[in-house]
């Protein structure tokens, strides 16, 4: 293995991404790294970051090269020996165990993250916060190096001992440890002096094979032996942690020390200043467990992820206040806890957290959109009914949730910016309170359920997500018994200008069943659009498996077991059609492709980091209104253009590997898109196109499952199959209804046994 360090001089050659990036799929090289500055020269796709005031470390090119199973006649191979040759000559012999340079870009990286925070979120932090940030920039290079090499790293805890970085990186760790602990960036507990009350931070540090082997030394009884969990032992141990010597010492510290050496971590007031940073930085830290989405700055750089090349313009800031700052992030904590209740199915915790967010959410709701009031029902105000549901409440800070806003402003604030209303407090709490509805209803609290949802639909956060709730809202009461007010909910459901045609159909349906007679004898109004009704064919098979719960299974020709879905497109495959089980996706890949411009375009606000797949305002309605003019442009283009497949081909093309909601590159075939185009023609693609600016996530889920073609008479058609016992979904209807309106040929299958 050898290491080429590529300078920016003149004799060097351009670093060929491609061609390093197909030898490490090979397997002959293990990493690629392109972190040369951008002189002006080749195109970016990225969206740059440019601070002010340049980092104070230079990023260098960078290339790891080997060529084990290469042949000697290869072109490629020959240029990759002559360059490590010629660089041989200019570095000095260093080990084989030793890394031949000293890497920047973690470096370079943090200082580009603290620049770009420091410079647009300024007024989220504290003087003693910032302070830190300017003692940082004061430490040697060598400690800031280890600061950031422990700061990615899982921790709190590292042994010393078995931090391996070359000395041309940290000449010497111990004392570079014991600058950083001097000037509180850190802690480090040394194996001489450690004590009974700095024992139980250090067991998570010891391996099981580890606790194991000082519990044998000190003669802690383990019954079971390797049959004791982790928890039991290191339990055991803290027990007995008093236990001496006949010199004085206590065993299980004398150890413990033994085993661990040494011991460095982070202090948390410094890490807690990064990590916000971090978050600011990327926006999406706060809620995500993968720890990928810390490192897009260094993955993009090394050309393993690319982003989108748009325009950042931001006129409004995400938080106005540090205020706003740390009640979001305290809103964050309590989802989290959410979550982990959920986790380990404490369901009866989870709820306690779920109303107490509903109790926070009523006092910035209006009383006068409660749906029941909306609907003349008759019932108790929102607080008085959730008190009759709930008798927990999470005893958390209620002081920093009582909101100074009142419904009015915060619709405002909404209406104006919905795609920055997802960084408040009150959109948090009402996913939180989302998850408590569908905990109610799998336990068939439907009294619960309503309660909840009445409250989230007096609030104005989410009017995206108003349709399915109350889409909800109808079938609980419906569920309780209580027809008649579902009935009347429907109608006031169907009056609320904020729900969408992918919940109207819906409804609708429930209206029109539950208004037959003697209910109603006067049938309902027709839905704003024509609602059209689909082909349907029935194929009988050998079913396999029919278990209530689990797909069922039928014998395909082969005589092997297969979903229905599989055996439908083999009936279809005799009749000629080539097909495809999507549900969708090729037409949300289609949708990337051909509106790439559209959902790109500058908006302000919409694009807030470098690293985004999509705007902020994708799945929220402010993404059709805010565009409407370019929507309209692109669709008509669409409909008008009668050779699609050369616009797919040649936006593939330019965006191929570029990271972009909707589409997965490795998963979709160029081929095959291109056919699917031109054999449902411009017309259906730009009326799918039309609903999913409208509403993508609304309208994401519910296309037919199979995509059928036939390229030589391009045609096209889909299809939604059914097997025993299954039914239309609300959704699915939905988008047959468009659909047949948009002149798309659709079957609904039906799949049943033979008689």
């Amino acid at each position: 293995m050898e290491v080429i360090v590529l300078d920016d001089d003149e004799n060097t050659p351009p670093l060929n991404r491609d061609f390093f990036q197909r030898k490490r799929k090979k397997g002959q090289i293990q990493t690629v790294v392109d972190l040369t500055e951008d002189d002006g020269s080749q195109p970016k796709e990225e969206a740059n970051i440019t601070p002010k005031r340049k980092s104070p470390f230079k990023p260098k090119r960078i290339s790891v090269v080997s060529s084990p199973t290469a042949s000697p006649s290869s072109s490629q191979s020959s240029q990759s020996s002559q360059t490590s040759s010629q660089s041989s000559q200019d570095d000095p012999p260093i080990k084989q165990d030793e890394e031949k340079y000293v890497p920047e870009y973690y470096l370079t990286n943090f200082f580009i993250i603290m620049d770009q925070v420091y410079e647009e979120h300024r007024h989220l932090f504290t003087e003693s916060e910032l302070n830190i940030t300017c003692e940082f920039r004061k430490l040697s290079e060598a400690q800031q190096r280890l600061y950031i090499r422990l700061y990615n790293r899982k921790g709190p805890w590292f042994r010393i001992s078995t931090l391996k970085y070359p000395p041309q990186e940290i000449p010497d760790l111990q004392d570079t440890a014991q600058g950083l602990q001097k000037l509180g960036f850190a802690e480090v507990i040394k194996a001489s002096t450690l004590s009974n009350a700095q024992l139980p931070k250090l067991m998570e540090v010891v391996s099981t094979s580890e606790l194991r082997n000082i519990a044998k030394a000190a003669g802690v009884a383990s019954p079971g032996k390797d049959n004791v969990s982790r928890e039991e032992l290191i339990e055991r141990l803290l027990k007995q942690k008093t236990q001496r010597t006949i010199f004085g010492t206590s065993v299980i510290i004398q150890q413990v020390a033994k085993t661990l050496g040494d011991c460095i971590r982070l202090s948390d007031e410094s890490k807690s200043v990064f990590d916000r940073m971090m978050s600011l930085f990327y926006l999406n830290l706060w809620n995500t467990q993968d720890d990928t989405q810390s490192n897009l700055l260094l993955l993009r750089d090394m050309g393993f992820v690319s982003f989108p090349a748009y325009t950042i313009t931001k006129k409004n800031k995400i938080f106005e206040s540090r205020s706003d700052l740390l009640i979001y992030e305290e809103a964050i904590n309590l989802s989290k806890i959410y979550n982990d209740a959920i986790a380990r199915q404490d369901r009866s915790f989870a709820l306690e957290i779920a109303f107490s967010c509903a109790r926070w959410l009523i006092g910035c709701s209006n009383a006068a959109n409660d749906p029941l009031k909306l609907a003349e029902i008759s019932s108790e105000s929102l607080e008085q009914s959730l008190n009759q549901v709930a008798t927990d409440f999470y005893p958390g800070k209620e002081a920093g949730f009582n909101s100074k806003l009142n419904f009015e402003e915060i619709k405002l604030r909404v209406d104006n910016h919905l795609y920055l209303a997802r960084f408040t407090w009150g959109w948090v709490m009402s996913q939180i309170v989302v998850q408590g509805v569908d905990v109610l209803e799998k336990e068939k609290d439907y009294v619960g359920a309503t309660v909840l949802l009445r409250i989230l639909l007096s609030g104005a956060y989410a009017p995206g997500k108003r349709g399915k709730w109350w889409e909800r809202l109808t079938l609980d009461f419906e569920h309780l018994g209580k027809k008649e007010d579902s009935l009347h909910l429907c109608e006031t459901a169907l009056k609320d200008a904020t729900v969408s045609r992918a919940f109207m159909t819906g409804i609708h349906s429930r209206l029109c069943r539950l208004s037959k007679p003697p209910r109603r004898w006067k049938p309902p109004p027709p839905l704003p659009f024509p609602v059209l009704a689909p082909n349907e064919v029935t194929i009988f098979g050998k079913l396999l498996t029919s278990v209530t719960g689990v797909k069922s299974k039928f014998q395909s020709i082969a005589g092997g077991p297969v979903t229905v879905e599989a055996y439908a497109m083999e009936y279809y495959g005799t009749e000629g059609w080539e097909s495809l089980h999507s549900e969708g996706s090729v037409f949300r890949a289609l949708f990337s492709i051909l509106m790439w411009d559209v959902i790109f375009a500058e908006i302000p606000d919409v694009f807030q980091t470098p690293f985004q797949d999509a705007p902020l305002d994708l799945l929220t309605d402010a993404f059709f209104s805010s565009r409407r003019e370019l929507v309209e442009r692109k669709l008509e283009e669409i409909s008008s253009n009668s050779q699609l497949d050369e616009l797919v081909e040649s936006s593939w093309k330019l965006h191929h590997g570029i990271s972009c909601r909707g589409i997965s590159w490795e998963f979709h075939n160029l081929e095959k898109l291109k056919q699917i185009s031109i054999c449902f023609g411009g017309k259906a693609l730009a009326g799918m196109f039309r609903l999913f600016c409208e509403d993508y996530k609304g309208w994401s889920s519910g296309l037919p499952d199979l995509i059928l073609w036939k390229s030589e008479q391009k045609l096209g058609k889909l299809s939604e199959v059914k097997g025993p016992r299954d039914r239309l979904s609300n959704k699915q209807r939905a988008w047959i209804t468009q659909l047949v309106s948009f002149g798309v040929q659709i079957d609904v299958c039906y799949v049943k046994e033979y008689d």
